[in-house]
């Protein structure tokens, strides 16, 4: 395969998207020169999606009484919060394949692998725990 087969396989799966108005300056003269963006399929739904579940964990350990809560009822109150956004994709004709992808589990392993989230993730004799940092 030379370059330009690659170039259009990758279009054709939306992998690469064409830079519109790309200008390049060779050898003081200018050309039109082919570039193009690197894409990712629905990758901005996915970002805001990873952004509403870390957002509702939060705001889930905010209400608590204590500022903690068990991964058990974490996991329960996420999957309840899915429920409601695939209703609202299939009532809305959006695609439901992010939703199987990110299930309450992926979002509390994805908030007790950031740092400097605020969640402190700990082990106790009755499960695993979230609480918020103290401040």
């Amino acid at each position: 395969l030379d370059s330009k087969e690659v170039v259009q396989i990758l279009l054709k799966a939306s992998l690469l998207m064409p830079r519109q108005n790309w200008i390049t300056i060779q050898n003081s003269k200018r050309s039109e020169d082919n570039a193009y963006w690197f894409t990712l399929p629905n990758w901005g739904n996915a970002c805001q999606r990873i952004t509403n579940g870390r957002e509702f964990i939060i705001q889930a350990l905010k209400r608590s009484k204590y500022k903690e809560l068990s991964w058990s009822s974490l996991e329960s109150k996420l999957f309840r919060k899915q429920q409601q956004t695939e209703t609202y994709d299939r009532n809305h004709g959006l695609s439901n394949s992010l939703n199987q992808l990110f299930c309450g589990d992926f979002h509390l392993k994805d908030l007790a692998s950031l740092s400097g989230s605020g969640v402190i993730f700990e082990n106790q004799p009755s499960g695993m725990f979230a609480r918020l940092q103290p401040v």
